[in-house]
């Protein structure tokens, strides 16, 4: 009878870690550090950001400077006097020769210049700021990788943890049966080698995590990072009311990267234009003579004519250079539109066809695998099943749910991804 109370104990122990395959690992307790946290402190302590932000302000400071004028030209000198100093002197009632002469000249700015070369100077932290959006999407797409990808290895490690009780409990059941002659060793050495698969699986996941944690430790740039669990609730975006609206892109920081490039070479083209313009100036003389000279003085008025064929060209081709670049920059543009609907059309057939096959799993082939172990379960505990076809089937189980773990991963990537277009850093 022996035999047989063991058999009816291990049912017991069968129907336990059926109870089991429910039931979440136990972990030691770590904070959960939401995606919401871990992007306010990338924003907050990533110089990069910072680095923007100072370069803008040093372009406003720059632009500040545009309103300054021309410094002005003062001299002084010997004017029309001889190398023979005695004639310097009065001789005979007949005044002396030569003057000493101070000059000072002062060109007045174009008021109109100076406020295009103003604005152009300004338009460029524009520019700055959207590749700091820019860069901040990127950024944050590394960052919602690595996130999903320690959120799957959290569920997976929960599946490897059910896998190991139920071959531990298949292990011991399989020895007994072999020492009651209810079953041969070979089911023990199989078990004991898939066993040993999960610690290698484990082992896998563990480095994952590691590698994946430290791409976000060291964007967050913590002197001393403390290990943290993820949030593994899914959140799904909803894109329906963003796919079929062509003005969303337009919003994109690259997109209006390359705008407001294009506004700033407009503005530089102002910008060289008024350069063009004439520049008027003053300058004044005063003449002590020498040898009971009166004093003398002259007052000229100035025009400076860069518009000139021969002093122009610099200008005008720098304009040309300008124009030809916005040209450049818009096909740029309609370049980027055309990539990227081409990429959210394909990443939203491929979603809603992952989502298809999510659902299968989820409704379908999961629940008929599920109903498939617990029939060879009860056949295990009434010995009409061998302890390999049990494993077999639990192993049919668990690759499923690894399968649907991965389908969800492949669906957080391409969600990520459409993310990054429509500059969603949630």
């Amino acid at each position: 009878m022996k035999p047989i109370i063991s058999i009816l104990k291990y049912s017991g122990r069968v129907v336990l870690a059926a109870v089991l395959l429910q039931s979440s690992m136990s972990v030691v307790a770590q904070p959960v550090r939401s995606f919401k946290e871990i992007r306010d402190e990338i924003l907050q302590r990533h110089p990069a950001f910072s680095m923007v932000d100072a370069s803008v302000k040093a372009m406003d400071a720059e632009a500040e400077g545009a309103f300054s004028w021309m410094a002005p030209e003062v001299g002084a000198g010997f004017f029309q006097a001889p190398y023979n100093v005695s004639k310097w002197k009065s001789e005979n009632g007949m005044p002396g020769m030569g003057m000493f002469m101070v000059s000072a000249e002062q060109m007045f700015p174009n008021k109109k210049a100076q406020q295009a070369q103003y604005d152009y100077l300004k338009s460029r932290g524009g520019v700055e700021l959207e590749k700091k959006q820019e860069m901040l999407n990127e950024m944050m797409t590394r960052v919602r990788g690595a996130y999903y990808s320690l959120m799957l290895a959290t569920k997976k490690l929960e599946l490897i943890e059910q896998n190991r009780k139920l071959i531990r409990f298949m292990m011991q059941s399989a020895e007994i049966r072999y020492k009651n002659d209810l079953g041969n060793i070979n089911s023990y050495y199989k078990l004991t080698a898939a066993l040993a698969r999960l610690s290698i699986d484990s082992q896998l996941i563990r480095v994952d995590e590691v590698k994946q944690k430290s791409l976000i430790h060291s964007l967050m740039l913590e002197e001393q990072p403390a290990d943290f669990s993820v949030d593994t609730t899914i959140q799904w975006v909803d894109f329906s009311g963003l796919i079929g609206d062509s003005t969303v892109l337009m919003q994109n920081a690259a997109y209006k990267g390359i705008q407001q490039q294009m506004y700033s070479n407009q503005l530089m083209i102002q910008s060289e234009k008024m350069a063009l313009k004439p520049q008027f100036g003053i300058r004044f003389e005063h003449m002590t003579g020498f040898g009971r000279q009166p004093q003398m003085f002259s007052l000229m008025g100035m025009v400076k004519l860069p518009m000139a064929r021969w002093s122009s060209k610099m200008n005008e081709a720098k304009v040309k250079s300008l124009e030809l670049e916005n040209e450049s920059l818009k096909a740029s543009q309609r370049a980027f539109l055309s990539e990227a609907y081409t990429v959210i059309r394909t990443k939203w057939i491929e979603r809603n066809g992952v989502q298809v096959e999510m659902k299968l799993y989820q409704e379908k082939i999961i629940p008929a695998l599920e109903k498939n172990f617990q029939v060879n379960l009860l056949g295990f505990e009434q010995n009409k099943t061998e302890i390999l076809e049990l494993l077999d089937a639990w192993q049919e189980l668990i690759d499923a749910k690894n399968e649907q773990l991965n389908l969800l991963k492949e669906a957080l990537d391409i969600q990520s991804e459409l993310m990054n277009l429509f500059q969603i850093t949630a």
